[in-house]
C-alpha cells in the first residue's frame, strides 16, 4: 500500500494480468489502517470501508468433491469333515474388495491461483519459469 501526499492509500503499479487477489482488475485501494477494519462491522470484527475494497480482496470459492466407493464382500463357513472319534473340522473364509475413487474440481479462483494466499505461491512459479 502506498500515500499519497494527503496521507490517502493509492495503488501501487497494478500486478500483471493474472497476478490479483481475487480478480486481475485494476488496483483498489485498501486502507487497513481505518478504524472499520478493526470495530467495524455487526459483531465488532471489522469491516471494509467500501464494497470495492472488499470484493477486490475476497471472493467465494466453491469446490466439487465426488467420492466413489463401491465394496463386495463374501463370508462362508461351514464344516469340512467329521473326524472319526467325533467332531467336525470347521472353516471359516472371507474375501473383501474395495474400491474409491476421489475426483475433487477447483473453482476459477483456486485454479488460476487469483486468491490472496496464493499468490505469492503464483509468483514463486513463475519467476521459477523465467530462470
Amino acid at each position: 500500500m502506498r500515500l499519497d501526499a494527503d496521507g490517502n492509500p493509492i495503488c501501487g503499479i497494478n500486478a500483471p494480468v493474472g497476478l490479483g487477489f481475487i480478480t486481475p482488475n485494476e488496483c483498489v485501494p485498501v486502507n487497513f489502517f481505518a478504524d472499520s477494519i478493526f470495530t467495524g462491522g455487526e459483531y465488532g470484527g471489522g469491516v471494509f470501508a467500501t464494497d470495492a475494497e472488499r470484493e477486490f480482496l475476497i471472493g467465494t470459492r466453491m469446490n466439487s468433491t465426488t467420492v466413489e466407493q463401491s465394496m463386495a464382500s463374501a463370508f462362508a463357513t461351514g464344516d469340512l469333515f467329521e473326524f472319526d472319534s467325533g467332531g467336525a473340522a470347521t472353516v471359516a473364509m472371507s474375501f473383501e474388495l474395495r474400491k474409491d475413487r476421489i475426483q475433487s474440481e477447483g473453482d476459477m479462483l483456486g485454479s488460476t491461483g487469483l486468491v490472496a494466499a496464493e499468490t505469492r505461491l503464483l509468483r514463486d512459479r513463475q519467476k521459477a519459469r523465467e530462470r
